[in-house]
């Protein structure tokens, strides 16, 4: 539960800093293993918060697609294989 209230998109400050609190519900949405129900229910919670702070679902949705690429470029590099090299003492 949250209270519905962020740093207003009209508000002077840096742009990542009125984003923040988005990036973490979309991390938090897309990293919990919620049923499909419960995440629908969840994105429309913050596209609601996101009307109610001035930013457009056009915003929301962005942050959510870097969010997926940036997570699939890591699991991308975690793939690559290292071999080591022990010496035998038998």
């Amino acid at each position: 539960m949250n209270t519905d209230t962020t740093i207003h998109s009209m508000f002077n400050h840096p742009t990542e800093q009125k984003i923040a609190a988005f990036r973490y519900y979309i991390n938090r949405l897309t990293s919990l293993p919620l049923a499909q129900k419960e995440k629908t229910k969840e994105w429309a919670n913050i596209f609601i918060m996101a009307k109610n702070n001035g930013f457009s679902t056009e915003q929301i949705i962005k942050i959510k697609e870097q969010l997926t690429k940036k997570v699939k470029e890591k699991t991308q590099t975690n793939t690559t294989k290292t071999w080591a090299t022990f010496t035998y003492y038998g």
